[in-house]
């Protein structure tokens, strides 16, 4: 799973990494509900993957 190549190829590593960037940028800013909002992006998007 954490192999470079499957990392490239996965579409839910990329929505994890996403969510990751996305959130240690809403911690900063301390918007703790947008956080919420977008775990539910990730779990509506993941369905779909």
């Amino acid at each position: 799973m954490w192999d470079e190549r499957g990392l490239k190829q996965s579409m839910a590593a990329d929505a994890v990494f996403s969510y990751l960037l996305f959130s240690k940028f809403v911690t900063f800013k301390g918007k703790r509900k947008d956080v919420n909002g977008f775990i539910q992006y990730i779990v509506n998007r993941s369905i779909f993957i």
